[in-house]
């Protein structure tokens, strides 16, 4: 069973579910090849990832996730308007921040860390965005964030 499942049911939301541990670099494929075909809808869109009961990731995972963020940033038009990750604990919380340190995001990426008792949905936080932005931690495309 993958890691991970995408749900556009909701569209533009996306919304992806992080579960369990990247049992093999095809698997870790498999999740990329599947949100670059998101792109194929020629619309707008925004990733909603829910990686609370995400497992312990390597950080070799993070690196790759660097060079796939580096290759869709030459999507034009880029379709990714936003992203919001939930996620708790200190490991995914360093590996988020790490993998922005080294490359920055295509889109605006909104971080709500929480605790194992937090069971809001991700579409709950998708709302916080607008109205309470400053409860997220916020990580910029390299064009806003030198503005």
């Amino acid at each position: 069973m993958p890691f991970f499942k995408y749900d556009r049911t909701k569209w533009p939301l996306v919304k992806v579910t992080l579960n369990g541990n990247i049992e093999s670099d095809e698997d870790f494929n498999v999740f990329l090849h599947t949100w670059n075909n998101l792109y194929l809808h020629n619309q707008n869109f925004t990733l909603l990832f829910d990686a609370r009961k995400f497992g312990m990731i390597s950080i070799k995972y993070a690196i790759k996730m660097t060079f796939f963020i580096k290759k869709i940033k030459k999507n034009d038009p880029q379709f990714l308007s936003k992203s919001l990750i939930l996620l708790n604990g200190r490991w995914l919380r360093f590996l988020v921040s790490f993998m922005f340190s080294i490359e920055k995001p295509v889109a605006p990426v909104y971080v709500y860390y929480t605790d194992n008792n937090d069971e809001k949905d991700v579409y709950y936080y998708h709302e916080k965005i607008l109205s309470s932005p400053e409860i997220f931690s916020r990580f910029y495309p390299k064009q806003l964030n030198d503005l």
